[in-house]
């Protein structure tokens, strides 16, 4: 009867302790993420002066210039990712008549500000197009539609007399 009490307690103890432990884990996080709206401060680095034997105040007349990270070099290319529904559709470009490929295709184009024409071709479906300047990466989604099939016509079962 003795040892009921201290399970007890002991569950309450570990219970407690797994929600403290959750609730530090998640405040720390908290504090970690970004809050919209709030812009963090950028860094910044004093440039050392141009002789080995500086002085405090050499230093701290020092001008403070902002350290961004390097801009990446614009690839010569742009990466244009394309979706169907249904999926499979070849994919031309401009008056090429070989398909680049069937969709969902990662097209690569030349970085341009002259407008392509990207045209999709499925079997059972309209042929669709559309033009887009390849300036920066995208995606294309399309929805592709049915071709109506062609009216057949029924032959007569009465056969007019002359």
């Amino acid at each position: 009867e003795r040892r009921r009490p201290r399970r007890r307690r002991w569950v309450g103890m570990l219970t407690m302790l797994t929600f403290l432990v959750g609730g530090m884990t998640w405040l720390m996080a908290l504090e970690r993420t970004p809050r919209a709206g709030v812009e963090r401060a950028p860094r910044i680095a004093v440039a050392p002066p141009a002789t080995s034997a500086a002085t405090p105040a050499m230093i701290a007349a020092a001008p403070a210039t902002i350290v961004s990270p390097p801009s990446p070099a614009r690839s010569p290319t742009v990466v244009v990712r394309v979706f169907t529904l249904p999926s499979g559709a070849r994919v031309l470009v401009d008056a090429e008549s070989q398909a680049r490929g069937r969709t969902p295709l990662s097209l690569t184009l030349e970085r341009s500000d002259v407008s392509r024409t990207i045209r999709l071709v499925a079997a059972g479906y309209r042929p669709a197009s559309v033009e887009v300047t390849p300036s920066v990466d995208g995606q294309l989604h399309f929805a592709l539609e049915r071709e109506r099939p062609r009216a057949r016509r029924r032959p007569s079962a009465i056969v007019p007399l002359h």
